[in-house]
């Protein structure tokens, strides 16, 4: 933020520096003043964000009772993306093998009931010859 402040700041002491034209098709402070105007309104926007995001961030330290110092938002934000990689990951897995059970419990009651089956068409069978 502070680099896009610095810029911003150049940017207007630039345009003041430069308002005389330096030939006739010199629009440098035409362009560039829109340009400035817009850019400060979206610069001052995300001051207020990153103000915002900051005091979220310390409702958070406070929360799980850690020291924002010595845990920055970044180390934060990497270790709560990696849990729920990791959790995304296990959950998966475990759907997995769910299925894989429910697979296998199939196959068991299908093998199961095909001697059943066969039996039963052996007794046909048998009865027919009869």
């Amino acid at each position: 933020m502070r680099q896009i402040n610095a810029a911003m700041k150049n940017l207007e002491t630039d345009l003041q520096n430069n308002k005389v034209p330096q030939c006739d098709a010199d629009q440098f402070c035409e362009v560039m003043g829109k340009f400035a105007i817009a850019c400060r309104q979206q610069v001052d926007v995300l001051g207020k964000m990153q103000v915002q995001m900051e005091k979220l961030f310390n409702d958070l330290c406070e929360y799980f009772v850690f020291d924002p110092i010595k845990y920055t938002m970044q180390d934060f934000f990497t270790d709560i993306k990696s849990f729920k990689d990791a959790f995304v990951h296990v959950h998966q897995e475990i759907i997995r093998l769910r299925e894989e059970e429910k697979r296998k419990s199939r196959m068991q009651k299908a093998h199961k009931q095909s001697p059943r089956g066969q039996q039963r068409k052996l007794a046909l069978v048998d009865i027919d010859a009869a």
